[in-house]
């Protein structure tokens, strides 16, 4: 007797346990999705931060580049009047 009702519970038990593994493993992959994702997202405000400050440098030394022009050329009139 205890037979019979033993082996129908195992066999429901075994049968719940193979249903819940599919969505085991898709809870799974979505969490390795998403970690993905986070890793993504500071990588990209990594890079955002690193051409904001190549754009910040990039603007001194237009700026550098400008007032040396400006030296060369009154350097250079300075000279023609001599």
């Amino acid at each position: 007797m205890k037979r019979k009702v033993l082996f129908p519970l195992l066999v429901s038990i075994i049968f719940s346990l193979s249903l819940s593994y599919p969505s085991t493993a898709q809870s799974d992959e979505e969490r390795h999705i998403m970690a993905d994702l986070r890793i993504l997202q500071m990588q990209t405000q990594d890079l955002g931060l690193m051409v904001a400050t190549l754009t910040k440098a990039l603007d001194d030394m237009v700026l550098l580049v400008n007032d040396q022009a400006t030296v060369n050329r009154q350097s250079f009139a300075d000279s023609r009047l001599l």
